[in-house]
């Protein structure tokens, strides 16, 4: 793999699977955030504390960029 690509990941609110066209590989998905990301419905709490749960809150973010980044 050349470029860039070879060293993306994606951040979304939809499920991982919906992201395969910009998963280019393995580490790619290891390293991609995701609502899903412990392949379970997140079903309840404030909209703050489903945000947190689901690791999509900005120290989650952050959290998972600078491991990105630093591997």
């Amino acid at each position: 793999m050349q470029g860039t690509s070879a060293m993306a990941t994606v951040v979304t609110t939809q499920a991982r699977w919906l992201m395969h066209d910009w998963l280019f590989n393995k580490v790619a998905e290891a390293y991609a955030l995701s609502a899903d990301w412990d392949e379970r419905w997140h079903i309840g709490g404030t909209l703050d504390e489903l945000i947190d749960e689901a690791h999509l809150s900005p120290r989650w973010v952050l959290a998972r960029i600078e491991r990105f980044v630093r591997n």
